[in-house]
């Protein structure tokens, strides 16, 4: 009897696991972590304008400088995620016609 309870439970874990992902790409909260490096590339500009007159001992400004441009390459990493996996989404709705059967086009392509 528990042997075919086993794919139900894959099947489900692998559902739930696909809802989890999209979860992190949705558009709230790709729009929140772009706002949040955006402020951290901000807080960097705002640091360096106001220090351009200062002579420190430590190179600080390098550090800032490397540090929002790494803000900037995550911004462009997450923009470059959302647009492949929303046309991903897009492609599948396409292929299944008026959406129906939907979730057979996701298990095939997260198994590819």
């Amino acid at each position: 009897m528990r042997e075919p309870s086993m794919p139900v439970r894959e099947n489900a874990a692998e559902q739930l696991e696909e809802r989890q992902s999209d979860r992190a790409y949705s558009k709230p909260v790709v729009v929140l972590d772009l706002l949040w490096d955006l402020a951290f590339v901000a807080a960097a500009t705002a640091v360096l304008l106001s220090s351009r007159d200062e002579d420190p001992s430590m190179p600080l400004r390098l550090w800032i400088v490397g540090y929002a441009l790494q803000c900037l390459l995550h911004m462009v990493c997450v923009c470059v995620e959302y647009r492949r996996r929303h046309n991903q989404v897009q492609g599948e709705v396409m292929e299944d016609g008026s959406g129906s059967g939907s979730g057979s086009g996701r298990s095939s392509s997260s198994s590819s």
